[in-house]
């Protein structure tokens, strides 16, 4: 696959189904292995150990029973006393259903042993081939619903008589119990009220005299009652205590207004009538006689004004004779309104005495209620238990006497006169599912396993072209790393036919065609500087840059080739030259780029071909790449004419920004692909951070570091029959028996598998 289909914890379904149909053998050998086995296993099992299942159907809760005792008065009233208790409720907990804590006692051991030993059967196989569940009854809904109270009891075994006679003993062991079991619990449920009775008989007696002697201790027969009165009282008490504040505001009005003489003797006696009891103030019979001679003045004063003129003898006489009474009028005034004012003072304390004795006593029965409530809520209590349990025995005693089995059953045992295990639609099913699935991980699993490229053909979903296939040939067999697979090509010449053997000649054909794909991919305008890199080290890429450019300097090529491994330089090494000043020196020193040709090393027996090496090692390999000088320097290369092709061996890209760097500033990259190598995800990591970063990738080159498949090296000797005649048959034969001995035989077969798998 070209990416991993899990990315950042999210699943890339497309990449998964790819990978699915990719390594589609896997899952149908898998498919297919699971289920011919599963075919195999279930008839071998259907002839040799048939197993034959019946079953009956039992309802544990019967649903007229409610109907049933309805029809019945006595036990109607009886239900309805019931619910006022606590005992019925409680024992009818005690009696309803569980369903599945049922089955797990009717299946339990110490339930079924006696069955099993009444009929000599062992215990545990019983157990092992009985199995109880709740009734399916369709499909509504949800996905599966199941009766409440309905219970299928089946039994398997390897004779279908055997499985009948032991249904219709349980039948009968099932429906025994349930009746005996009931009598039991009706018998228990009785002696348990019967045992109770005399306890709450007792509590009550003890509760009844607790609330005797708190009325004779604290005087009250009722505190809650009690105090609700003395609050009425208080109540009423609050309001004429108001009543009282709001008249002696009015009095000490009245008061400021006799003082500053603005209260006539009608408005006084307006305000405060002879003799009113309420307001707590009234005037004396000599008071009122003064008074009421003074008004007579007044209204003989008003009448003589309507008569007589303002200065007569007549008006002037009334006039004096009321200002000689108007002190003591107002003497009289203020006398009277200071009376009452003392006396609605006097009625003010009483009440308010009396308040502060309501709340003392509403505070102390307020402290009663609680412990008085409390001892008549157990009084009550116990009581109403009493009732409960007498009206829960009468039930009781009822139901005993009136005991029917609830247990019914409804469906009777019946045995499948065919074997039902094993089945071949389930283990065809289970298989198929099994298969699939099972295959699918291990599709997965080898497709993530599998994350190099195994041939060019895997690389055409890339977006580059492939400019070469740098083929595996036998003779590299003796050659254990890339490097002397370079030494090897640097020793020989081209041109030499004598020296190379037919598979020099087709390793050697590769690259000639290399370098046609490059003429081709400069035919509109003409490459000048090129740079290769990989994705990681040791993918050979260095020795193709030697071996490219020894190729393209034996067909007439001016080549140059610079070695940009600033960290790791070693093309030097390979062409037993030397390292003393290189490409850092020409962009460190002052005049390295005018004097650049200097710099160059001249190969031996290669007059076209010179290399320029890394130079000193720098501190820091990444500034220099970047640097002015270097972008100069390769302007300067793309102007001069005694070179054909300039060649950059760069480092791989890793976590290096090095070849980008180069490639970026060059007419192109190739990209150097070693099979059975490279991690897929990081070609196309580098790749894709190459182009991203401005980098013109022209194509692909593949290298095979090591030995190909079996197919591959088929391709090869396909190829090398048609580049020559001179392999007779025998020599065929001879060369794939020494393969065949190699491999030996179990490992030639796996090849062939994982070949017709991973196709």
């Amino acid at each position: 696959m070209s990416e991993s289909f899990i990315q950042e914890k999210e699943i890339d379904f497309n990449k998964l189904w790819e990978a699915l149909i990719r390594r589609k053998r896997i899952i149908i050998f898998s498919t297919s292995l699971i289920l011919f086995s599963s075919l195999i296993y279930s008839s071998f099992k259907r002839i040799i150990n048939p197993v034959y299942s019946g079953s009956f159907v039992f309802l544990v809760n019967d649903p007229l029973e409610s109907s049933s005792t309805s029809k019945n008065q006595n036990l109607k009233i009886r239900e309805g006393l019931e619910g006022l208790g606590n005992f019925g409720s409680f024992l009818d907990k005690q009696t309803s259903q569980d369903i599945p804590t049922l089955i797990d006692f009717l299946t339990s051991p110490s339930f079924l042993r006696p069955f099993a030993e009444k009929y000599n059967l062992d215990t545990s196989k019983l157990i092992k081939n009985l199995t109880l569940n709740q009734k399916y009854i369709g499909f509504k809904q949800t996905f599966k619903q199941t009766s409440k109270g309905s219970i299928i009891v089946k039994y398997d075994s390897n004779s279908p008589e055997k499985v009948l006679d032991v249904l219709e003993n349980l039948k009968e062991y099932y429906l025994g119990i349930a009746l005996k079991e009931k009598n039991k619990k009706l018998t228990d449920a009785i002696n348990f009220l019967n045992s109770q009775e005399p306890i709450y008989e007792q509590q009550a007696i003890i509760f009844q005299n607790e609330l005797k002697d708190f009325r004779v201790k604290n005087d009250s027969v009722d505190p809650i009652t009690e105090s609700l009165d003395l609050r009425r009282r208080l109540t009423d008490l609050e309001m004429k205590i108001a009543k009282l504040n709001v008249q002696a505001s009015e009095f000490s009005n009245y008061k400021k207004k006799i003082e500053r003489g603005e209260l006539s003797v009608v408005d006084f006696q307006q305000v405060i009538p002879r003799g009113d009891s309420v307001s707590g103030l009234g005037l004396t019979d000599s008071d009122s006689g003064f008074f009421k001679e003074s008004l007579i003045l007044e209204d003989e004063l008003s009448a003589a004004r309507l008569t007589y003129l303002p200065n007569s003898k007549r008006i002037i006489n009334l006039e004096n004779k009321l200002k000689l009474l108007k002190p003591e009028i107002q003497k009289k005034q203020l006398e009277t309104i200071d009376m009452s004012i003392g006396l609605n003072k006097l009625k003010l304390s009483v009440l308010n005495e009396q308040r502060e004795i309501l709340n003392n006593k509403i505070i102390n029965k307020g402290n009663l209620i609680d412990p008085y409530t409390y001892i008549t809520e157990k009084l009550e209590t116990a009581r109403f238990a009493q009732l409960d349990l007498k009206t829960t025995r009468e039930k009781k005693l009822l139901e005993k006497k009136q005991i029917k089995n609830t247990w019914r059953i409804l469906q009777d045992p019946t045995v499948k006169p065919y074997p039902t295990e094993p089945s071949f639609l389930r283990n065809i099913l289970f298989s198929l599912l099994a298969g699939l699935s099972i295959g699918s991980i291990l599709a997965l699993i080898r497709d993530n396993m599998d994350n190099v490229f195994h041939s060019y053909e895997e690389l055409k979903d890339s977006k580059f072209p492939i400019l070469g296939k740098i083929p595996f040939v036998n003779i590299f067999d003796n050659f254990t790393t890339p490097e002397n697979i370079s030494n090897w090509y640097l020793k020989n010449n081209i041109s030499s036919v004598e020296v190379v053997d037919d598979d020099q000649s087709y390793y050697l054909d590769e690259f000639r065609n290399l370098f046609t794909s490059l003429k081709f991919l400069g035919s509109e305008k003409p490459l000048r500087v090129i740079s290769l890199t990989s994705t990681e080290s040791k993918e050979g890429k260095s020795s193709i840059s030697l071996m490219l450019s020894k190729t393209l300097s034996e067909v007439g090529q001016n080549i140059l080739l610079i070695d940009c491994d600033l960290r790791q330089p070693h093309l030097h090494e390979k062409l037993n030259l030397k390292n003393v000043k290189g490409l850092t020196d020409i962009l460190t020193e002052k005049d390295g780029l005018k004097n650049w040709q200097k710099y160059t090393q001249e190969i031996s027996n290669h007059v076209s071909w010179k290399l320029i090496s890394s130079g000193t090692i720098p501190p820091d390999p990444t500034r220099i790449l970047s640097s002015r000088k270097m972008h100069d320097f390769v302007k300067i290369l793309k102007e001069d004419n005694n070179f054909d092709l300039i060649i950059f061996d760069t480092p791989s890209v890793g976590r290096l920004a090095d070849a980008s760097l180069i490639g970026s500033i060059t007419d192109g990259l190739i990209f150097v692909v070693a099979l059975e190598k490279v991690d897929k995800k990081l070609f196309y990591e580098s790749t894709n951070k190459l182009t991203n970063l401005g980098n013109k990738i022209l194509g692909l080159v593949t290298n095979e570091i090591q030995k190909p498949m079996i197919q591959k090296s088929k391709e090869m000797n396909n190829y090398k029959e048609v580049g020559r005649g001179n392999i007779t048959n025998n020599q065929k034969e001879l060369n794939e028996e020494k393969q065949n001995e190699n491999l030996g035989i179990l490992k030639k077969y796996w090849k062939y598998f994982l070949r017709w798998i991973d196709e």
